[in-house]
């Protein structure tokens, strides 16, 4: 039977990870925070990452990063979080587990599962990352790190040369440093280019490296219960959807259900049935019709063993691995009370503060130009100079851009103010 570790154990790990502004625990399983989530798609969304973007769990919160109560399978998917990549100061690098530094982590008279869920994860990501092979993305993102140093010097020399290197102490017009400042950037324009495309590539290489090797965490242990040619239809299954996600819908149509228990495509109608799927079919079309309910993979698999109907053994017995390891699917999250130790808030908690109403249009503008402030001011004042300008913007002064607050007064948005925000935003706190 798989081993599964509560929330005490949870609670132990999280406690690793020093930095908790990205997520927080519930009493269902820990969560990235929406504050998060919403200051990493400005430009980062892969931080955003959770083992459910690969699995696709009905039920599941996107946001969830391990249920509770967890197996070591989930803790290995957790790991490979970009939100959790303090782990390998205290257990080692993903798939290389530390000894010595697991031993010095934890040697309290609790912490003999911590240490034992850890091993066990780290056993599965070794497994699993044997198959997918090392994250291709990391020498990317060195690149790009090296050419982002390269940019803001060209693009700060710019701005010197140009008398605007300080973002509110130049002592020219409004007009005038604007017009300054999109020459700096025409300047650098095409560096920056280049950056924004090298950052994509890695982005993208990355993501797909952790989708195939969180699926190869569930997947390894699932190949030891099929033969060889199930093994390459689930392959080749995974690069066209996640296979438990199918196999955990709650409700599946007869075809499709009898087209997956002969390893066939369940969802591609142009090919030909052979007369095996057909058979299969007609026993499952018959049940459905006399006893109409929704059913699952798993129903129908028990089905077909009940009416000794000809299927893939070896794919039915995939699907009920597959099922009991994931038997929490169908649970919904929850919003609770903060829980007892008062370290992590719940994200159903309401604050009772007014919601800043400019706060959207910054968060646009850090999308669309990043996290320099001068090209945010100069965008956002691009916004409130239009006819009519984008809500809540009003207008400009020679300093500032003036906004309408959630009870209509009027207030102004200074670069320096302005610069504060984006800092507070970046990161990562409201």
């Amino acid at each position: 039977m798989t081993r599964q570790y509560q929330k005490a154990v949870a609670l132990r790990l999280m406690h690793l990870l020093g930095d908790r502004s990205s997520m927080e625990i519930q009493e269902d399983g820990i969560f990235l925070k929406q504050d998060w989530i919403d200051m990493a798609e400005l430009g980062a969304d892969w931080l955003n990452w959770t083992p459910q973007c690969a699995l696709l769990q009905p039920g599941h919160d996107s946001r969830e990063l391990l249920p509770i109560p967890f197996t070591g399978r989930q803790l290995a998917a957790f790991m490979l979080c970009p939100v959790a990549g303090d782990f390998e100061y205290y257990v080692g690098k993903v798939g290389q587990l530390d000894a010595s530094l697991l031993a010095e982590t934890f040697n309290g008279v609790q912490d003999g599962l911590p240490k034992f869920a850890i091993e066990e994860a780290q056993a599965h990501l070794a497994q699993a990352i044997a198959r997918t092979g090392s994250n291709d993305s990391d020498a990317l993102w060195l690149s790009a790190e090296r050419m982002k140093c390269e940019y803001e010097t060209e693009r700060d020399a710019a701005r010197k040369r140009l008398g605007i290197l300080s973002v509110s102490d130049h002592g020219l017009s409004d007009s005038e440093y604007t017009r300054r400042i999109n020459q700096a950037n025409d300047e650098v324009a095409q560096l920056k280019s280049s950056l924004a495309e090298l950052r994509s590539r890695a982005e993208a290489l990355g993501v797909d490296w952790l989708r195939r090797t969180t699926l190869a965490i569930f997947e390894a242990a699932c190949h030891r219960h099929i033969d060889d040619e199930t093994a390459g239809f689930v392959e080749g299954f995974y690069s066209k959807l996640s296979l438990p996600a199918f196999i955990q819908m709650r409700s599946v149509g007869p075809l499709s259900a009898a087209r997956l228990l002969f390893a066939k495509n369940p969802m591609d109608d142009s090919a030909k049935d052979d007369a095996e799927v057909r058979t299969l079919a007609l026993v499952f079309e018959d049940v459905a019709q006399f006893a109409p309910a929704p059913r699952s993979m798993q129903d129908w698999v028990q089905i077909a063993r009940e009416r000794r109907v000809a299927h893939n053994v070896s794919i039915a017995d995939y699907i009920e691995f597959s099922t009991a390891e994931n038997a929490d699917a169908g649970q919904q999250c929850k919003d609770l009370r903060s829980s007892p130790d008062g370290e992590f808030s719940t994200s159903g908690a309401k604050t009772g503060r007014r919601k800043d109403l400019l706060t959207p249009l910054i968060l646009k503008a850090m999308r669309e130009v990043g996290t320099d402030t001068a090209d945010a001011f100069t965008l956002i004042r691009q916004w409130a100079q239009t006819s009519p300008p984008t809500a809540p913007l009003i207008g400009v002064t020679e300093s500032g851009i003036q906004w309408l607050d959630s009870n209509d007064r009027q207030q102004e948005l200074s670069r320096e103010s302005l610069r504060k925000r984006i800092s507070r935003k970046a990161s990562g706190r409201p």
